[in-house]
């Protein structure tokens, strides 16, 4: 269990809400009721990356989870384009996130929320402590996200319920990485364009027209981009300094494979899963790797870099 300090929720309201939404982001929102999640990202004209987010939908509103860095660029983008809509933009400031996370997270989770997360992937609070819930896994376990307006004494009632350790940063990097799954403003950002990011998951390529979807389905047309985000994991049997240059974004000490793994860019031509990759400024050789690392119960996510697939539908 730990606070997620560099992630928020905005919140996009009013009356056109939902028609602005599906014509400024990356996925087909149609279908998205009461409960549902679905991953999305929202591109400049040259199809890169403003902010990737997961949007929450409960009851009749729209929440988007998106990392605090990104969150301003995301805000200004949407408010700047909704001329004529009535929207409104805002950054829930007063409420903390909690992710609560592991084969015990259910149990605890639907004992504070009376058996709510057994049936629904997303839903408002049920507890007064707790404004809006969401099932979302971030390192392959079974987890929840809570939407807090005082975390510290959720924290006591879950750690009441169950036994509960706090992931220090430390670890939950390594878990990330394990699971294979990028942070925008880390591992990729504005200078990049979504195809090169690989998280096709969130894209639909048969919706309507979103900003940079020309250039998305170019790409998509005509063959690959000069670069790719990809994993790699450290390999003791390649002399450090061999192989096709890597720029790591994001490394980390696998506990569980028992070697150093990460994140990071390669020219297109040297993202197969097994090339030698020399990862820049980290003194080691590795291998590109396929994501995620290390597999769990709900490793299979849309925010997890992979192959283009034609149909995006939510999973």
């Amino acid at each position: 269990m730990f606070r997620l300090d560099a992630t928020c929720l905005v919140e996009v309201g009013g009356g056109d809400a939902a028609r602005y939404l599906e014509a400024m982001c990356t996925r087909d929102l149609s279908g998205l009721d009461d409960g549902g999640l679905r991953y999305a990202a929202l591109l400049d004209d040259r199809a890169r990356v403003v902010a990737d987010f997961w949007i929450w939908r409960v009851a009749d509103g729209w929440s988007l989870e998106v990392e605090k860095a990104v969150a301003p660029a995301l805000v200004d983008r949407l408010e700047r384009f909704a001329v004529a809509d009535d929207v409104e933009v805002k950054v829930r400031e007063e409420l903390t996130l909690l992710q609560v996370e592991g084969p015990r997270a259910a149990e605890a989770v639907d004992a504070l929320l009376e058996g709510r997360p057994s049936t629904e992937m997303a839903g408002a609070g049920g507890h007064p402590l707790i404004a809006a819930w969401a099932r979302r896994s971030r390192f392959g376990e079974e987890g929840f996200t809570l939407a807090c307006t005082d975390e510290p004494l959720v924290c006591r009632e879950v750690k009441r319920s169950s036994k509960f350790e706090s992931a220090l940063p430390p670890v939950q990097e390594s878990l990330r990485l394990e699971a294979g799954r990028p942070r925008c403003g880390i591992d990729f950002g504005d200078k990049d364009l979504l195809p090169e990011t690989s998280l096709w998951g969130a894209v639909s390529l048969d919706k309507g027209c979103f900003p940079g979807q020309e250039i998305v389905r170019r790409v998509v047309s005509r063959g690959e981009v000069r670069r790719r985000l990809v994993g790699f994991v450290e390999d003791s049997s390649v002399a450090s300094g061999e192989g096709r240059p890597l720029e790591p974004t994001s490394i980390a000490e696998s506990v569980v494979l028992g070697v150093r793994i990460g994140l990071g860019w390669v020219a297109s031509a040297d993202a197969r899963p097994g090339t030698v990759v020399n990862v820049e400024g980290a003194l080691f050789s590795g291998r590109v790797a396929a994501l995620p690392f290390v597999s769990g119960p709900h490793a299979a996510a849309p925010d997890i870099p992979g192959e283009r697939v034609e149909n995006t539908a939510a999973r």
